[in-house]
């Protein structure tokens, strides 16, 4: 089998919306067999969805030519969570919507399931960053040579394995530029093959807290839309946890102690407010009524 993919193609596949008829398409050779059957994808357009299930998918329109040159055209689905494990399974479907075949795939892989993958994924990253910095208006610039002075200390590593620190003085309840209230904390790391040190802002939305699962947004200094990385807090300090795990549950206690101690300053303010009324003696009264 030869790959045929370009990394500009991607960019074709990830501004596609929903799938129509097979023969308006502009179709793109991205594999070849020694058998002669080719494989072909639909540029521009690779959709996006949810399952019945509510999980976010993309959905790519491929065919194969065999070498008589009939055609078969499918629908190959994936969960956008998949992407973000490196490893998942392909729903295959007919232009019917029947479930043909499934097939799974696997980061780094060189079968047909993996390379299909890589593209559709690829994509799809684009179209959700493209999406994000369009959705969020998030936070204000921050001063990064104020920032750089003090608090920082070793923390989680990056899941590509980069180092980080993060600073125990920027934890703060912050509103969005789009108004919404939002716990963050900066962090600092240099990135591969980059001389450079670089802060990003990362911040939960404070109703997560609640439920302990949501997104880790991260910006950059300017305040700028770069990741959404999903967290859980019940798997934060464990082998499983993740950075995103562990610095959401640190903002949400972060949180939860800044408002007790708000409430009982609250408290003690209403205490050492009420009025010190002195009860008359009304004993006297009863004597001189006597």
């Amino acid at each position: 089998m030869t790959l045929l993919i370009k990394a500009a193609w991607v960019i074709f596949f990830a501004l596609g919306a929903s799938i129509v008829a097979a023969e308006e398409f502009e179709w793109v050779d991205i594999a070849k067999y020694s058998n002669g059957m080719r494989l072909q994808a639909a540029k521009g357009k690779l959709a996006y969805g949810k399952n019945k299930k509510g999980e976010p998918i993309s959905t790519m329109l491929l065919r194969g030519i065999k070498s008589d040159e009939s055609a078969q055209v499918m629908h190959w689905r994936l969960k956008v969570a998949d992407c973000l494990n490196g490893k998942g399974v392909f729903e295959i479907f007919d232009p019917e919507g029947t479930l043909l075949k499934e097939a799974a795939f696997a980061k780094d892989q060189s079968d047909t399931a993996s390379l299909v993958a890589s593209v559709i994924c690829a994509a799809t990253e684009m179209h959700a960053t493209a999406k994000q910095k369009n959705k969020h208006k998030n936070l204000d610039a921050i001063d990064t040579q104020a920032a750089m002075k003090s608090g920082w200390f070793e923390f989680t590593p990056l899941p590509n394995g980069v180092e980080t620190q993060l600073n125990s003085d920027s934890f703060s309840r912050r509103t969005t530029l789009g108004g919404e209230s939002v716990l963050a904390a900066l962090i600092r790391f240099t990135p591969d093959k980059i001389n450079a040190t670089q802060i990003e802002q990362w911040y939960v939305k404070e109703k997560d807290c609640a439920s302990g699962k949501g997104e880790m947004v991260r910006v950059d200094a300017e305040g700028g839309f770069l990741y959404e990385n999903p967290f859980d807090t019940s798997t934060a300090f464990v082998f499983t946890g993740s950075i995103f795990d562990t610095l959401a549950f640190m903002l949400c206690t972060f949180d939860k102690e800044d408002k007790e101690k708000q409430k009982d300053a609250r408290e003690k303010k209403t205490r050492n407010d009420k009025p010190n009324l002195k009860i008359p003696d009304m004993s006297k009264s009863e004597k001189n009524m006597e």
